[in-house]
This record gives C-alpha cells, sequence and structure tokens, in this order.
C-alpha cells in the first residue's frame, strides 16, 4: 500500500470513485497563536492483492511536539481480486476545526491498521507579516 496523494485542502469529496480537490495547501498564515482553521485531507492510496482484507486506515494531524491536533478513520475491505495489477482508493477526511498553539512545522499521518505512520506529510504555520 503507497499514498500518491495527502494533502491539506478546504474540502474534499469522493463521488462516483473520483477524488475531488478544493483549495490544497501546505502552509497557514496566522496573525498569532493559537492560530484556529477550518480543513479537510485528502487521500489516495494505491493497492495490490497483498494489502487485500479489511483495513483501518487513519489520518493523524500532529502539532510540532507531536500532539494529535485532529484524527479520523476510516474501515475499509480491499477486495482479494482486482481487474488491474494495481488499484486506487480515495478517501476524504474531514471537516477539521483545528487549533494550533505552535509555529513552525506540523504534520499528517496516515496509519495502516493502528500500526506506524506508512506516510506523511507536513505543513507550516507561519507568522503573517
Amino acid at each position: 500500500m503507497n499514498a500518491e496523494i495527502v494533502t491539506l485542502c478546504h474540502s474534499a469529496l469522493v463521488q462516483e470513485g473520483r477524488l475531488s480537490i478544493l483549495g490544497a495547501f501546505d502552509s497557514i498564515s496566522a496573525n498569532g497563536l493559537p492560530h484556529k482553521f477550518v480543513c479537510s485531507v485528502a487521500v489516495r492510496i494505491k493497492f495490490t492483492t497483498e494489502d487485500a482484507g479489511h483495513r483501518r486506515l487513519t489520518v493523524r494531524l500532529l502539532d510540532g511536539d507531536g500532539h494529535t491536533l485532529a484524527q479520523a478513520r476510516a474501515d475499509v475491505i480491499l477486495p482479494e481480486q482486482l481487474p488491474r495489477p494495481i488499484m486506487s482508493l480515495n478517501m476524504a477526511f474531514g471537516p477539521f476545526g483545528l487549533e494550533t498553539r505552535m509555529w513552525g512545522q506540523h504534520a499528517i499521518d496516515l496509519i495502516r491498521d493502528e500500526e506506524q505512520p506508512f506516510f506523511r506529510s507536513s505543513f507550516e504555520v507561519f507568522a503573517a507579516h
């Protein structure tokens, strides 16, 4: 299982298997801390028959110290028989109402079956000038 897309966005929607992403971003300009904002997370994973079975996927947003800002889970069943060797699964998580109390790098972890993250992306919170 590999992540192809993991991004913060204003809105994400999966309709008829297609992932629609509105306003993807990787940085947040804040006038001060704490800073509140709303976002969603768009995800596309690629999987093969090796990944078949019941899977729990978790998206976790973390501050720079590793504290959880928000998380969401989805239980999915990946089929054993695939029409193609590699398939895609599109997912939309959120919206999340978040509050950060830190400047700097924050993270988005993608976790499979409650294990260690198999993908990490980052976003930055910086002071507006």
